[in-house]
């Protein structure tokens, strides 16, 4: 927890099952703090860790998840003022959808069988209907997947645009100032990032190579120096660098 100052203090330890693979926050609940949700890969389980505006948490809720939960995002995938989320479950090829009854109770999952193993996701509405929509990066066969919300939780449109080697990490924005989302994929065994620039109705241009030094684990987007153009900031597991891509589009 942080002090204002640039300085933390420790708060106890959460437990989770598991393998803890990845976390995100939202309020689940309706009360207005932000609560956890944690995926587990080794137990093949979810934590929903409640807050209570103090900086502390609710022992959590278990929920049971397919086989090799990798990553979680968080978003109202069905438009009913309800944040739900969506777990890629990498063994089982698949992404499962918890919908949120509003009380932070997920009764009801909606699982997408997908061609690859899903590893890391991203949102965003891709083709304007006002529907959250998820891209995910497909290790095994170097490829970033688009499916396209049909506003009820359920998946459609399943389409493949090639990658570098080995894609883990994605991020999405505006990158051209078009008012499309694009997207763009760090490649793990390829020494560029993958860009992919969005047409507004669910379809991408191909793949646009940025070319850096070593191999890219990791991406995300963000406007770094106050210029109105989303940047990109990557690592590189070869070389132990961390990599700002300034935008000057």
């Amino acid at each position: 927890m942080g002090f204002g100052n640039g300085s933390y203090f420790h708060e106890p330890a959460l437990p989770t099952g598991s393998s803890p693979k990845a976390v995100a926050t939202a309020d689940f609940n309706g009360d207005h703090y932000l609560d956890l949700v944690v995926i587990n890969r080794r137990s093949n389980m979810a934590g929903i860790f409640f807050g209570y505006g103090n900086g502390s948490f609710q022992e959590r809720k278990h929920l049971y998840t397919l086989d090799g939960p990798y990553s979680v995002v968080t978003a109202d995938f069905t438009n009913d003022n309800r944040i739900d989320f969506c777990i890629a479950e990498t063994e089982a090829k698949t992404i499962t959808v918890y919908l949120n009854d509003g009380k932070g109770n997920f009764p009801q999952t909606i699982s997408y069988s997908t061609i690859n193993h899903p590893r890391n996701l991203a949102i965003g509405d891709f083709n304007a209907d006002n529907y959250v929509d998820i891209a995910m990066t497909n290790t095994f066969n170097h490829t970033m997947t688009v499916l396209l919300n049909s506003g009820d939780g359920n998946f459609y449109a399943e389409k493949f645009f090639p990658t570098g080697h080995t894609p883990y990490s994605i991020a999405v924005s505006d990158f051209n100032g078009d008012s499309y989302l694009d997207i763009v994929t760090a490649n793990n065994n390829a020494n560029y990032l993958s860009l992919f620039l969005g047409f507004g109705d669910g379809n991408f241009q191909t793949e646009m190579k940025i070319f850096t030094h070593g191999l890219l684990p990791v991406v995300i987007a963000v406007d770094f120096n106050n210029d109105n153009r989303i940047d990109i900031v990557t690592t590189s597991r070869q070389y132990r660098t961390l990599i700002i891509i300034y935008n000057t589009c």
